[in-house]
């Protein structure tokens, strides 16, 4: 794995677990959409922060859909 996908992979995977944390994440309350929203501006743009400045790899994409798409299932 290259470096820089593992060091992006890391930095989001914090910022998901940042956001589980927080007492209202767990509420049944509040709405999928505020969660996505949430998700979409804090932890994507952390994974996908600086991509279209380099290249990568078929394998480096596909590892990035996956950890997107395991964020996706818990919400």
């Amino acid at each position: 794995m290259q470096p820089e996908i593992a060091n992006r992979l890391s930095r989001a995977s914090g910022a998901y677990h940042k956001l589980k944390r927080l007492k209202v994440w767990g509420d049944k309350d509040i709405s999928q959409g505020i969660k996505m929203v949430s998700y979409k501006v804090i932890v994507q743009s952390t994974l996908l922060c600086g991509c279209e400045t380099g290249a990568i790899s078929k394998s480096g994409v596909k590892k990035l859909e996956v950890f997107q798409m395991r964020c996706l299932r818990r919400l």
